[in-house]
């Protein structure tokens, strides 16, 4: 018989099953279970009763696997989909309006539109935004000895009325 008093040690702790940090093998399966774990219960329905009951079973059995979810992994699946949303080869498929689309048909406009902006967290202005406010004489005076690749990256970022009164504040042979 043991004595009462020995101190037993606790028993190993389990290291998560898959880890995905480092793995580039990750199956797409987990990454999928990992997603389909940080929606709603509600968003999470809704996407999988538009799937094939196997696919449904499959994405099941592994979130019953997943047990925690380090958050550097549940980062590294939401900056892939977010990476996969805003990628030029998905964009020539639809893009984030294809996709907010698709997410609207199954999810409703509200959480299609709650559920991209999670997604889309990391987003950023749009490059030279405060150049739309400034004042086009200043604009004038700034660029009349730039170079024209430099005047035209200015106005690529400006309204097209702008950029109009812009060009027109410069002399012709320029």
């Amino acid at each position: 018989m043991r004595d009462v008093t020995e101190v037993v040690p606790p028993p190993p702790v389990e290291a998560p099953d898959h880890p995905l940090r480092g793995r580039a093998d990750t199956s797409g399966l987990r990454k999928a279970a990992i997603f389909v774990a940080q929606l709603t219960k509600d968003e999470a329905g809704a996407l999988l009763s538009k799937l094939r009951p196997r696919e449904v079973e499959s994405i099941t059995r592994e979130l019953m696997r997943l047990r925690a979810v380090e958050a550097e992994d549940v980062d590294i699946v939401m900056n892939e989909f977010h990476g996969l949303m805003t990628a030029q080869h998905f964009i020539g498929r639809g893009g984030v309006d294809f996709a907010r689309e698709i997410l609207a048909a199954g999810l409703g406009e509200d959480k299609a539109d709650a559920l991209l902006a999670r997604v889309n967290a990391a987003y950023h202005d749009v490059p030279f935004s405060s150049l739309r406010n400034a004042d086009v004489r200043q604009l004038v005076t700034f660029l009349k000895d730039e170079h024209a690749q430099i005047i035209a990256l200015v106005l690529a970022h400006l309204t097209a009325g702008q950029s109009a009164e812009v060009l027109s504040g410069f002399a012709p042979e320029q």
